[in-house]
């Protein structure tokens, strides 16, 4: 393990925590926040803890609800040990522009093309065909689930903590799941 030059802390997205180890070999278990395991976890990708350690991924694999991991020079139990308990980061690559990340936007006020603001967005439902919103609304309490597709979706401003969508008053009016 080596030491780095202190990362921009604003760069940094966490991504998970090293809840034990698991062997003998320095392989520890990581509990991870992560939508897409196999990309976040690659060999090669690199990971730093609190403390600004880096750390490099040999290998890994699925386990239950943990990954498994193998980091570069993390070779025995005892080394695997002290990082037990410690959340992992990693440098975020986002064009925050352009690109965001699904759990980003719990929390966010809904505002229609209208300029009505809807609701807070309270949840996140992963489907096969498409990620949706579930919406709590601000006139009645009620839950509504918006397809983040482009049909309804226009625009999140993550300053603002805002999502922008186009929405018919029926089509409200017709998924709400009270």
């Amino acid at each position: 393990m080596q030491k780095i030059k202190k990362q921009n802390q604003s760069n940094l997205i966490w991504l998970g925590t090293i809840v034990n180890t698991h062997g003998l070999k320095g392989e520890v278990r990581i509990l991870s926040n992560s939508d897409d395991l196999n990309e976040a976890f690659k060999e090669g990708e690199e990971f730093f803890l609190q403390d600004q350690q880096k750390l490099i991924v040999e290998s890994y694999r699925l386990h239950r609800n943990f990954v498994l991991v193998m980091f570069k020079d993390i070779d025995t139990i005892e080394k695997a040990q002290k990082l037990k308990n410690k959340e992992i980061y990693k440098v975020s690559n986002l064009n925050i522009k352009e690109e965001f990340y699904l759990k980003d936007l719990i929390g966010a006020k809904v505002i229609n093309d209208d300029q009505k603001e809807l609701g807070i967005i309270i949840d996140l439902l992963h489907q096969v065909a498409y990620d949706s919103i579930v919406v709590k609304l601000l006139i009645d309490d009620n839950i509504i689930n918006i397809p983040l597709i482009d049909e309804f979706f226009i625009d999140f401003d993550a300053k603002k903590s805002v999502v922008y969508v186009k929405l018919s008053e029926e089509f409200i009016n017709a998924n709400i799941n009270s």
